[in-house]
């Protein structure tokens, strides 16, 4: 309960951060801060799997030690891989309206994610949730305090950016300060090497894929239109509320997706899981519909006047993705190997549709809904495939019992 009332905490002040952003910076320059945050965010779905290995990878031999040999291993992948990104990005930076100092600030926020994983990781293997918990809260509200400080200071972008660094920094050092040296004594322990990191390359392809359209929209409408960016950003940041709203029925449902052995049961548990996702999306959407003008003053005053034409029609859209999100966890538990392909599908026809058309905030918010609604028709219907095929292999399974 502590652990879900601090890790509740973090998120909050982390969706206020971009909110405050928003009423703090002009329309175009929260723009070009959305879309690096969707750069940000893309990362952070691949940095979220590396945390979950490295829970399991150091569970035996979780301490000091190991701690500090894993983070020159992280260290040193993390820091060729960061600077090369940073290089080839830097040209196409003016493209959404950024600066080498931005483009730059994201690849160090990168790097740092890298390396705050690996004391979370740490705790969690530990056992110490708690402690996880208030080290992303302090975090977290590091970068609101840093954030706010040196957007008021005139540094726009590029201090709001600096906030997220700070974040992770907070997390790498006050992470790395609470894990203990491990069992005293242990001999054993201290000979163990560097535990060797074991990633599921099919599931984290099929998350960070699946995830990318809810983050890849804003870097979108950012490049082939920079003049919406402000107002676009604006919508797509309350539109994003359904999404929060139903977070927390996936993340309880995939454990016992995961858990559960039986084809049947997990059935069982999706369909509940998807009755209950849509309820609390239709409500969240609902409420947004009902008082779309208010919403907008409350969040962002006047600054963002087109933003509520069409906000109920995103947040439509995002409720697709977030079923589409809870089929994805389903796919990953039955068959994860090529659970990328119906997203990978759904993203190659969104960015056309950008292409086409993007000269109204209408075209674009039309572009981004079909794109979610593409994606839960591939992603629903390669799910139903999975099923049958996991259907066949049960019965001749049996038959082959019955026969022996």
């Amino acid at each position: 309960m502590v652990f879900a009332i601090l890790f509740g905490l973090a998120n909050v002040a982390s969706y206020l951060f971009v909110v405050i952003a928003g009423r703090m910076l002009p329309p175009t320059q929260f723009g070009v801060f959305n879309a690096l945050v969707g750069i940000l965010g893309m990362a952070g779905i691949f940095i979220s799997s590396l945390q979950a290995a490295i829970t399991q990878s150091v569970v035996v031999v979780a301490g000091r030690a190991t701690l500090v040999r894993m983070l020159r291993t992280i260290w040193r992948l993390g820091l060729v891989t960061t600077a090369l990104g940073v290089l080839i990005a830097s040209p196409f930076a003016s493209s959404i309206g950024a600066n080498i100092p931005d483009v730059v600030i994201c690849g160090c926020t990168i790097l740092l994610m890298l390396l705050a994983v690996v004391p979370l990781g740490h705790m969690g293997a530990l056992g110490k949730l708690r402690s996880q918990a208030a080290v992303s809260l302090a975090g977290t509200a590091a970068r609101l305090a840093t954030g706010c400080a040196l957007i008021l200071a005139g540094l726009g972008t590029s201090g709001a950016l600096v906030g997220y660094a700070v974040q992770y920094l907070v997390i790498l050092g006050v992470g790395a300060f609470l894990v203990p040296n491990g069992a005293a004594g242990s001999s054993v322990r201290r000979q163990i090497a560097c535990p060797e990191l074991k990633l599921d390359k099919p599931a984290i392809a099929t998350f960070v894929v699946a995830f990318t359209p809810f983050c890849l929209d804003q870097l979108l409408v950012q490049s082939i239109n920079p003049l919406l960016g402000g107002d676009y950003a604006a919508m797509s940041t309350i539109a994003k509320l359904v999404f929060f709203a139903t977070l927390p029925i996936t993340s309880v449902a995939y454990p016992y997706l995961l858990k559960s052995v039986s084809l049947r049961r997990r059935i069982r548990i999706l369909a509940a899981a998807g009755i209950a996702l849509a309820i609390v999306a239709t409500f969240t959407t609902v409420a947004i519909g009902l008082f779309p003008d208010k919403i907008i003053q409350l969040f962002f005053e006047n600054r963002y006047p087109n933003a509520q034409t069409h906000i109920v029609t995103m947040a439509l859209g995002v409720a697709l993705f977030s079923l589409s999100a809870l089929a994805t966890h389903a796919q990953i538990a039955l068959d994860g190997r090529l659970g990328s392909l119906p997203s990978i599908a759904a993203i190659l026809i969104g960015v056309g549709l950008y292409m086409l058309n993007h000269a109204t905030i209408e075209d674009v918010v039309n572009n981004q809904v079909a794109t979610y609604a593409l994606q839960l028709v591939f992603v629903l219907g390669f799910l139903a495939l999975t099923i049958a095929r996991r259907r066949r292999q049960w019965h001749l399974a049996a038959a082959s019992k019955s026969v022996a």
